[in-house]
């Protein structure tokens, strides 16, 4: 009787060992589990606080302009990404009606006090985060020599669409060709209208400036949709005055001929934004204007 008693606590005493056992694995395998979350929730957090930009954008802007997609972004530092634009895309650096075309530049987040700003990037926007600034945090673009540019004299222009004439479905997406732009493009717009007139183009660009039609005449003076470097404009041509194999091989289409004109409206800011016309191209003298919007009546 003494012998199987003791057996049986033997047989009791090796569960319980089996029991205590199992009872540290599972404690420690709750222990690091806990652990392993709270480590997850850590390493998110520290790679959140990073500045990790996609290689190539899609849909994506930077200080609300708008970049083609394919551009290439590279981290510089925290403060600064460069911006290399797919082929045939360049900067069009705009000073005075001077123009610099550059495939590629660089945004960089400056801080008025000590300490730094930081471009972030949220949902395909680039941008400038206060960070640990402390003062105001500022955002400016860079040519590749390093020489600060406005961001309201810079412009992202497609090189390989040259001046011509717009399908209705290009001048219903494309956004109008901005004045400053319109302003250094002298060169191009005088060779065009050379193209169309011949050697008498200063005379016809004299007519159809002077005369600022407020609708499309076939007639005389043709209101047509025309594209260039990805954005459109209303363009005045002469028809009267155009070279015949220009006529025989038109592809212009016209506006609307019992309208077409366009009108100018200042949304915000001081005066400015009114009606104009310079080398045939029909667009809006901002003055002072902060916001002027064109329409085409």
């Amino acid at each position: 009787m003494v012998i199987k008693s003791i057996m049986v606590l033997k047989k009791w005493s090796r569960i319980c060992y089996l029991v205590s056992i199992l009872s540290v694995v599972f404690a420690c395998t709750d222990e690091w589990g806990t652990n392993d979350k709270t480590n997850n929730i850590r390493l998110e957090q520290e790679s959140s606080e990073e500045f990790n930009f996609p290689v190539l954008t899609e849909n994506a802007s930077i200080a609300g302009i708008p970049v083609p997609d394919g551009t290439q972004i590279e981290k510089v530092d925290n403060a600064t990404i460069k911006i290399s634009l797919p082929k045939g895309y360049y900067f069009a650096n705009v000073s005075g009606r001077l123009l610099e075309l550059t495939p590629d530049g660089s945004y960089t987040c400056t801080c008025s006090g000590s300490n730094g700003c930081n471009v972030f990037y949220v949902k395909g926007n680039y941008g400038c985060s206060h960070g640990s600034c402390t003062g105001s945090c500022t955002g400016n673009f860079s040519n590749r020599k390093a020489i600060k540019i406005d961001k309201e004299n810079i412009f992202i222009i497609d090189h390989e669409d040259i001046l011509a004439p717009a399908t209705d479905a290009e001048f219903e997406t494309l956004p109008y060709i901005p004045e400053k732009l319109i302003l250094s493009l002298e060169n191009e717009f005088k060779s065009y209208a050379r193209s169309l007139y011949g050697d008498k183009f200063v005379e016809v660009l004299n007519y159809v400036d002077k005369k600022n039609s407020g609708k499309s005449d076939i007639n005389d003076i043709m209101l047509v949709k025309m594209k260039m470097y990805g954005f459109k404009f209303i363009y005045s041509v002469n028809t009267t005055m155009l070279k015949p194999e220009i006529m025989k091989s038109n592809k212009f289409l016209a506006l609307d001929y019992e309208g077409g004109g366009h009108s100018c409206n200042c949304d915000s800011g001081q005066s400015g934004c009114t009606a104009d016309t310079s080398w045939g191209v029909k667009y809006c003298d901002g003055g002072a204007c902060t916001k002027c919007t064109m329409t085409v009546n």
